[in-house]
């Protein structure tokens, strides 16, 4: 099952980063023009660590997003959010709340980190336009 399954990783790859580029997008619509609050769940719990970076950091995550979600430069885009993510977990959560994500609000945080630097390593995926690029050109995908 696992070799049937795993003839199926780039396109699911795709999908998870449609999916991704989407979410990072909302964060960037709310960071850069004040919509789409967060409101269930978040009852007295620090704002997420994505969200401490403002308008300029809602820039970064609007562009980022789309170009994630088309899957244009990717590895470079992932590295930049990856960055983002990092740092705003160290400079919100980590450091003025408690060591542990699920505490401090920064569980998203590092999660966006941790699937941006897989996605810096393994590439968009077969749905995108780096591997329409790559395939154009006729360099390995």
């Amino acid at each position: 099952m696992k070799t049937k399954l795993s003839g199926w990783e780039s396109q699911a790859r795709s999908v998870m980063r449609i999916i991704i580029g989407f979410l990072i997008l909302l964060h960037g619509c709310r960071n850069a023009f004040g919509v789409l609050e967060a409101r269930a769940g978040r009852r007295g719990a620090p704002p997420m660590a994505l969200d401490l970076m403002g308008a300029a950091g809602g820039y970064v995550e609007l562009i980022g997003g789309a170009l994630l979600m088309l899957g244009l430069l990717t590895a470079p885009v992932a590295v930049v959010l990856c960055l983002m993510a990092a740092v705003g977990y160290g400079v919100g959560p980590l450091f003025h709340w408690s060591p542990w994500p699920i505490r401090n609000g920064g569980e998203e945080s590092v999660t966006y980190f941790i699937l941006m630097v897989y996605f810096a390593l393994a590439g968009a995926g077969v749905w995108s336009l780096d591997a329409l690029r790559e395939k154009k050109s006729g360099a390995p995908a």
